[in-house]
């Protein structure tokens, strides 16, 4: 065996086994690259029907925030005008107990007629419950004396 040929040899093998394991790695890349892509696909098919649910979510909470917003600029500018009133001795402290007094007493009544119109719901509800009985749709009409 000739010394010059068995690092030639041993070079070429080296090659092979390289070149194999070359092989080898591209083809687990490609595979890993495609089983990527399709998790991918796999993520945005999931998650697509959401996205329209939290764009619509989203859109809520701001209209929800703005009209916040909006309540609140209308009503802030006559608290405070109230606040200053009273602090520069405009009006006294039987005015705001008057004024919360009325605010109780409308408040009472508001839910005096929601608790009336409910009441009348429920009456109106049972009567009609006992008009349409399923018995006296079909009963026997009275039968007519004997002797007559």
């Amino acid at each position: 065996m000739n010394r010059s040929t068995a690092p030639h040899r041993a070079t070429e093998k080296l090659r092979e086994v390289l070149d194999t394991d070359l092989d080898r790695t591209r083809v687990a890349a490609v595979h890993g690259a495609e089983q990527a892509v399709h998790g991918a696909e796999l993520a945005w098919h999931r998650i697509a029907p959401h996205l329209d649910a939290l764009a619509t979510g989203a859109g809520h909470a701001v209209d929800r925030a703005r009209s916040g917003a909006v309540s609140a600029s209308r009503t802030v500018p006559g608290r405070s005008a109230a606040v200053v009133a009273a602090l520069r001795g405009r009006i006294d402290a039987a005015e705001i107990e008057r004024v919360r007094k009325h605010r109780r007493r409308r408040r009472a009544g508001s839910l005096v007629a929601l608790a009336a119109l409910v009441a009348a719901g429920v009456t109106a509800w049972g009567w009609w419950r006992e008009q349409s009985r399923y018995q006296e749709l079909f009963e026997e009409p009275p039968q007519a004396p004997d002797g007559v």
